[in-house]
């Protein structure tokens, strides 16, 4: 009997800097952009939907206040009432469709790692190679998943996902394909998402320059942009005080011509804007009409987190 598997994982997961399996059950890491002086605590819990527990916490830890954290991972007992029947074969459900393949049968679920201050959700943790995924996947971006397997097994499969309502798609459309070839060895396991035109999770080992972090945003440069009457370019309405564009003398009321010497779509505000957005660190070149002046302005991306402080 198949059973439904729910978000496969766009639920990509905080894991380990090793690639599977787990060592002695336990993640140790230090969030890198921790919030200054503060502690908190870091939570595992369901990931994928499968049992009606997904919100139970199944273990936690402190997090000291430069970010620091061990969490002992719980052993198969502790997980009997989350894992779905053993199966050799999971269908995806909710946005996706296709299949994941299990040889030999086994019990497979994927899992979270959450950060709370004072009780309040700041958001997942994450080992990855960027905090900016969305939406400049390339093949260099990487990510790892927390898996757990009651037996040694090969997991094998494809979907393809609606992604419309997340941060997670592709940009020539509303859809990603999602590919999964790797071995799990029985017990707690790594997963590394590799994306680009598709996301692919195998047992390959994550790059080095990957690191753990609990802020998740885009690179971009303070600015509201909106449409103009005359439809001749995209308006600056507002900025954000010490931000990026003002540093680099954008100022309200510019019309916006250009992105990277590529026209923009009057008509299209939102296309303009994401262009605009990018990796952190990285410069965007704004072609601007200031008057009868027209201006070349590079600006450096800035981070913008959608994290709680």
């Amino acid at each position: 009997m198949q059973k439904t598997l729910l978000a496969l994982s766009a639920a990509v997961l905080g894991g380990t800097a090793l690639s599977a399996p787990i060592k002695n059950n336990t993640v140790t890491g230090k969030i890198t952009d921790w919030p200054a002086g503060k502690t908190g605590e870091l939570q595992l819990r369901l990931l994928d939907y499968l049992t009606d527990q997904k919100d139970a916490v199944l273990a936690r830890t402190p997090i000291d206040p430069a970010g620091n954290f061990t969490l002992k991972l719980p052993d198969a007992a502790a997980l009997a009432k989350v894992l779905p029947a053993k199966d050799a074969v999971y269908s995806y459900g909710g946005a996706c469709q296709g299949s994941l393949t299990l040889s030999p049968a086994a019990q497979v679920n994927f899992f979270d790692l959450q950060a709370f201050v004072e009780d309040k959700l700041v958001s997942n943790v994450k080992y990855r190679t960027s905090r900016t995924p969305w939406p400049w996947l390339s093949e260099n971006f990487a990510f790892q998943e927390l898996a757990f397997a009651s037996a040694a097994t090969k997991l094998d499969g494809a979907a393809s996902c609606d992604l419309q309502n997340s941060p997670f798609y592709d940009q020539n459309g509303s859809r990603m394909r999602v590919e999964t070839t790797a071995t799990l060895a029985a017990g707690w396991n790594t997963l590394t998402g590799t994306e680009g035109s598709k996301t692919v999770f195998s047992d390959a080992p994550m790059p080095g320059t990957a690191f753990w972090h609990v802020q998740i945003g885009f690179g971009g440069i303070g600015m509201r942009p909106g449409p103009t009457d005359d439809q001749k370019g995209v308006q600056v309405l507002a900025l954000t005080p010490g931000g990026a564009a003002e540093a680099a003398g954008l100022k309200v009321g510019d019309l916006i011509l250009a992105v990277d010497g590529r026209p923009v779509d009057p008509a299209n505000v939102g296309a303009m804007a994401e262009r605009v957005r990018g990796e952190e660190g990285t410069t965007v070149t704004l072609t601007v009409k200031r008057g009868e002046q027209t201006l070349a302005l590079p600006i450096k991306r800035q981070f913008v987190s959608l994290s709680r402080p």
